[in-house]
């Protein structure tokens, strides 16, 4: 049995503890090239040295046409006007946060793409590929994301902004307390899955 969890597995998880059980308990999986999450690595990689102002242009020339193009767009978009423009700002950070249930701890891990604080409220953004979520808040990842935010900075004015480096377009999703102490009772009810299969 498992005590941590990524929004990956939780979200499989929910849908399948079964599928959940195969991969996560047992290690049983067929891993498949994915050339859009190597591309996806690839542009991780990138803006997180461009917001540690590292000079990126050989990393850049290396891009294919389009790729170039979508981290043009990126470069001078608002969302990344509005990062360039914070006091604080945490690239590629991961993180490991603990919740109980019935008195047992599970961690929940992650790595958040970049996290800007303004003022007293932290904003989460997540860099897609292609899609964003139709729904934002409803996402695992969001819910996922959202507590260990509100744990690791402490507090409860948090946003979450998914922005697709293809269509250079965003959705967002704004948490306050009640919606921290829910995402927790959501992810709880996750793991019960586990616990108790369906």
């Amino acid at each position: 049995m498992t005590d941590t969890f990524s929004a990956n597995s939780l979200k499989i998880l929910q849908k399948s503890p079964v599928e959940f059980e195969k991969r996560y308990i047992h290690g049983l999986n067929f891993t498949e090239k994915n050339e859009e999450a190597e591309v996806g690595n690839k542009f991780h990689n990138l803006i997180y040295y461009f917001l540690k102002n590292y000079d990126t242009k050989k990393f850049e020339a290396a891009l294919l046409e389009k790729e170039k193009e979508f981290f043009e767009n990126l470069k001078s978009s608002d969302i990344m006007n509005f990062i360039l423009s914070s006091d604080k700002k945490y690239t590629e950070q991961a993180f490991l946060i603990k919740i109980y249930l019935e008195n047992k701890p599970y961690y929940l891990t992650g790595r958040f793409d970049c996290v800007v604080q303004k003022n007293d409220e932290f904003y989460i953004i997540d860099w897609k590929l292609k899609n964003i979520p139709d729904n934002p808040k409803e996402e695992i990842q969001t819910i996922s994301y959202a507590l260990a935010a509100s744990k690791l900075f402490m507090t409860d004015k948090i946003k979450m902004i998914y922005y697709s480096l293809e269509k250079s377009v965003q959705c967002e999703a704004e948490f306050l307390s009640s919606d921290i102490n829910s995402a927790e009772d959501k992810i709880k009810k996750i793991i019960e899955k586990m616990r108790k299969p369906e």
